[in-house]
């Protein structure tokens, strides 16, 4: 398995790698990947370094929707 094949927020291990678990629920990931807290600005980032590390999906979706980086879903 090739790093471009593994899913977002998925564990591998092993040699050939093979999946070991999901970190999140596929909703979550989407989640994530909606907010992609990874493009805010770098002052962004640390003030909600703590939210970003031990968080839910959810509050990290919520600071993006706050701070208008993206729409409230409907």
């Amino acid at each position: 398995m090739a790093t471009s094949d593994v899913p977002p927020y998925t564990v591998v291990g092993g040699n050939p790698a093979r999946v070991i678990q999901q970190r999140f629920t596929d909703h979550e990931v989407q989640r994530l990947l909606r907010a992609a807290w990874w493009d805010w600005p770098a002052d962004l980032v640390t003030e909600h370094a703590r939210t970003i590390v031990a968080g839910t999906p959810a509050d990290i979706e919520r600071i993006a929707v706050r701070h208008q980086l993206i729409e409230r879903d409907r």
